[in-house]
């Protein structure tokens, strides 16, 4: 195929890139005088009927999605026999170059935020990803999440089955899918986990010499813990990504939104704005917020500026313990069971009198008694 050839409608203008799947093309809809990307499935890929049938049903559903963090699908069809999905053209880079050249930390986390909310979206009108990896995640110029080939990921992996062809991307896919069991969208959240641990990192959790090994990886190994600058930054951040790359889907986060709101709740320890002063089992498993008569909680607005988060309130700290003198007890509050009495010590002073008691003794008479009156 070159330039002056075309598909559908559109004119082809360049090509973008191409892959074990098919290609992807920039071109024309002079409908719309507007530029698009198109991607073009293999022959090979969807001989199988059942297939064809699935990718139009999947396209159909990837069509009606419509959020920021999804990329857009325009149309879809078949020209010549080849099944085609037309998109919205995006510039910027994809997450590999990201992972290899990582800005900043905070930029890091704000791209994994918008990735979560994107799945989420998509999970919720019924369509899990099952291919989830750095490649099929763009971030534009301006910093936007934009998630790539829903609609065609399902076909795309069955048909990897029915042909034999390699397995694809093994070190992003969850324990079940590896072995063939049924999946949900706990599946996505797996294969999210290994990206965001790639991104923290820089290095694959599952990294290994051929696909048996990567494989057997995914299945018995836990993952060596994140290395970020500073323990409160690898503590707050590790006890997220332990719990995406859990082995069994029950044991992971519930929903994508619930994996955003743990990595909001993060950020401020990681970044150091806060100091974490208490160990918790994970973040993100409760929500904190302001109470009914307290003030608003503050804000701070993402790298993307695209929306504002409220920053999580500080995590509960032990009480301080009080000094050795001093009386813990309330004012009203007598002995209990567990009061120890400790006799005082003994001192010259004379007890207290009764309050009825003079105040002073009778002088006694230095006279003494006469005899007769002693012998009576």
């Amino acid at each position: 195929m070159n330039e002056s050839d075309q598909i559908g409608r559109y004119e082809i203008l360049d090509v973008i890139g191409r892959g074990g799947m098919g290609a992807v093309y920039k071109a024309r809809d002079p409908r719309l005088n507007r530029d698009v990307a198109i991607k073009v499935i293999l022959d090979r890929v969807v001989q199988e009927p059942s297939i064809r049938r699935r990718f139009y049903d999947e396209a159909q559903r990837a069509a009606r999605l419509s959020h920021e963090n999804v990329t857009t699908v325009f149309d879809f069809g078949e020209d010549d026999g080849r099944p085609f999905l037309v998109m919205e053209l995006l510039d910027g880079q994809d997450l590999r170059s990201l992972v290899l050249t990582p800005p900043p930390l905070e930029t890091r986390l704000d791209i994994a935020i918008q990735t979560c909310r994107g799945l989420g979206y998509a999970h919720r009108q019924g369509l899990i990803h099952r291919d989830v990896k750095p490649e099929n995640v763009r971030v534009t110029s301006s910093g936007r999440v934009k998630l790539l080939d829903f609609g065609i990921a399902r076909m795309e992996s069955e048909a990897r089955t029915m042909t034999q062809a390699a397995i694809g991307t093994p070190k992003y896919m969850a324990p079940e899918q590896i072995k063939s069991e049924p999946i949900d969208h706990r599946t996505d959240i797996f294969s999210f986990g290994v990206v965001f641990y790639e991104l923290l990192s820089g290095t694959n959790p599952f990294a290994g010499d051929n696909v048996t090994s990567v494989m057997y990886r995914v299945l018995n190994h836990d993952p060596d813990p994140v290395k970020l600058p500073g323990p409160s930054v690898s503590r707050s951040l590790q006890r997220v990504v332990s719990r995406c790359l859990a082995k069994k889907p029950s044991d992971r986060y519930a929903t994508c939104e619930d994996v955003a709101d743990a990595i909001e709740a993060a950020m401020p320890y990681a970044l150091g704005e806060e100091e974490e002063t208490t160990s918790l089992p994970f973040l993100g498993w409760f929500r904190r917020g302001p109470g009914p008569t307290s003030s608003p909680a503050p804000t701070r607005t993402s790298p993307s500026g695209r929306y504002r988060r409220p920053t999580p309130l500080p995590l509960p700290t032990e009480p301080a313990t009080p000094p050795d003198d001093a009386d813990t007890r309330r004012p009203d509050s007598g002995p209990t069971a567990d009061t120890v009495l400790v006799p005082d010590e003994p001192t010259d002073a004379p007890p207290p009198l009764p309050p009825d008691a003079p105040t002073s003794a009778p002088a006694p008479d230095p006279t003494p008694e006469p005899e007769a009156a002693r012998d009576g």
